[in-house]
């Protein structure tokens, strides 16, 4: 990959384009943009080389590469917004909000493995989240607007019949998986800077 194709995802990704629409209008294969995008992300949140490296399936040394290549354009970009406080605030707040979603999703990967391998009724703890993690919980829900996540975790949080409850547990818990392992959020919710 060279230069101008990472820069031109970054810069695409930083307008707020789909990867999907990147795909279809660019030509990038959606693998190519996952990965330039998780990069991203992890530049900004200051993450370690290592963890970057594992989570876009790139070696370490490629992820320098491209970690020169992304300063290289924020430097640019800097320079022609100008105002580099305002874009540190706003890395500090997409960074804090991105911890938040992870706390959510664990908070709520926690709930739903007990749901989906069956454990009895009498035996599970009722959903009942603290105020922050159910604010925390809504900002992860509203990312994924448009998936089967949402209503998959409004069935399993109410009483109901076991079994729907049970796959509808194990669906949710597919669909975290795919976060998790790819470490990135689909979608914007209401604080997403």
């Amino acid at each position: 990959m060279d230069k101008s194709l990472a820069w031109k995802v970054w810069r695409l990704l930083k307008d707020g384009h789909t990867l999907y629409a990147i795909e279809e209008q660019e030509g990038v294969p959606r693998r190519t943009g996952q990965r330039l995008k998780t990069a991203a992300e992890g530049f900004e949140s200051q993450a370690d080389i290592h963890d970057i490296a594992e989570s876009a399936g790139w070696s370490e040394k490629t992820v320098k590469k491209y970690q020169v290549w992304w300063k290289e354009l924020a430097d640019d970009l800097n320079q022609v917004a100008g105002n580099r406080e305002d874009d540190d605030l706003i890395k500090e707040g997409r960074r804090r909000h991105h911890l938040d979603l992870e706390r959510a999703l664990n908070y709520m990967k926690v709930y739903l493995e007990p749901v989906a391998v069956g454990i009895p009724d009498n035996l599970l703890e009722p959903w009942d989240p603290q105020e922050m993690d159910l604010i925390y919980n809504n900002d992860l829900l509203s990312h994924f607007e448009g998936t089967e996540l949402p209503e998959n975790f409004k069935q399993v949080t109410i009483e109901g019949p076991r079994e729907p409850r049970r796959r509808a547990a194990q669906g949710a818990i597919d669909l975290l998986r795919e976060v998790l392992a790819s470490r990135s959020f689909s979608g914007h919710c209401q604080h997403c800077l």
